[in-house]
């Protein structure tokens, strides 16, 4: 059964020596950046992804493909673990290029199998069962990571997690009427939501 990882966290599998905090906040080698987060390359076997606005749910969730649904090609992750109040994501590097600065030279054939190698990929994921019956929410055992369950108040109570497909629908229309009436916004779209979502998300599958 899975159960969310404490943190710190560090993989028995991981490679060592890990780079420390400083060393990864030293290092010049930035693959990408944004104003709160920041992902830099250690060498050939380890980047580092840290920041305010990374979430433990990223972590979390590498950890439960690499145990549970290992056939799916992620990263995986060394260490997980909060300094101050940024958190730090130490994963495995894959060497690669980007698919999108080699996909206009690729052949159809080329494309098609990448395509192809995707699709088995995300159903492979589609299939993997939910660890907790009934359970709406994210690996952390948190709440629904998907934008129709932000709130811009840090408001819980239409976010999850849920216990049950009813409970999921009324929290998302629930917050989704917040959101409208919070920032005096036509509702016509709220209405709508609490009119048909019941009818339309029903009988899944949950994975």
């Amino acid at each position: 059964m899975w159960k969310p990882v404490d943190l710190p966290f560090q993989n028995s599998q991981s490679l060592s020596p890990l780079p420390t905090t400083d060393e990864i906040r030293a290092c010049t080698n930035v693959l990408w950046e944004t104003t709160a987060s920041k992902v830099v390359t250690i060498n050939d076997n380890i980047v580092v992804k840290y920041g305010g606005c990374i979430n433990t749910c990223e972590g979390q969730a590498l950890i439960y493909l690499e145990r549970h649904v290992p056939e799916v090609p992620a990263p995986r992750l060394y260490a997980m673990y909060y300094e101050g109040k940024q958190l730090f994501l130490v994963m495995q590097r894959i060497p690669g290029v980007q698919l999108n600065a080699i996909w206009p030279t690729l052949t159809p054939s080329e494309k098609d199998g990448i395509i192809a190698k995707l699709q088995l990929i995300f159903n492979t994921i589609r299939n993997a069962e939910c660890p907790w019956p009934d359970f709406y929410g994210g690996l952390d055992g948190g709440g629904v990571h998907h934008y129709l369950f932000y709130s811009q108040h840090g408001d819980q109570k239409f976010l999850g997690p849920f216990t049950g497909e009813p409970a999921f629908v009324a929290g998302l229309v629930g917050n989704y009427r917040a959101l409208v009436e919070r920032n005096n916004h036509p509702d016509y779209k709220a209405r709508f939501y609490e009119k048909y979502l019941a009818r339309v998300l029903q009988g899944h599958r949950l994975h």
